[in-house]
């Protein structure tokens, strides 16, 4: 019988301690991949995924994974009565872009919210 499995892996965090651990990881991935300029404070992150609910929508927070070792950082929120789900922050390591790799963390994560 012929295998075939992806290396890579999407995971929403939750507000567990392992949730919280890998979304302290995640985010120094953001900060080191994001430049001050533009880069939302860690702060103002780290609070909305504490609070996540508004009345409108939902933040979601996801981690990216290559041979379960966290590469990346995702946020997006999800406004259900619009139908919109916005991509606010998208960062991965610099070794990890290649190979289509945006395009495969991006598939996981419409996969998750289809």
């Amino acid at each position: 019988m012929d295998i075939y499995k992806s290396v890579h892996e999407l995971r929403i965090f939750d507000q567990t301690p392992s949730g919280r651990r890998d979304l302290a990881s995640a985010l120094a991935i953001f900060v080191r991949n994001t430049s001050p300029l533009i880069r939302t404070p860690i702060n103002q992150i780290q609070e909305k995924f504490e609070n996540p609910n508004s009345p409108t929508g939902k933040f979601y927070y996801a981690g990216f994974y290559c041979n379960d070792r966290i590469v990346g950082f995702n946020m997006f929120a999800y406004y259900p009565n619009s139908r919109v789900v916005i991509i606010d922050h998208m960062a991965l390591d610099p070794e990890y872009r290649r190979h289509g790799a945006f395009y495969v963390f991006a598939s996981l994560l419409q996969q998750w919210i289809l």
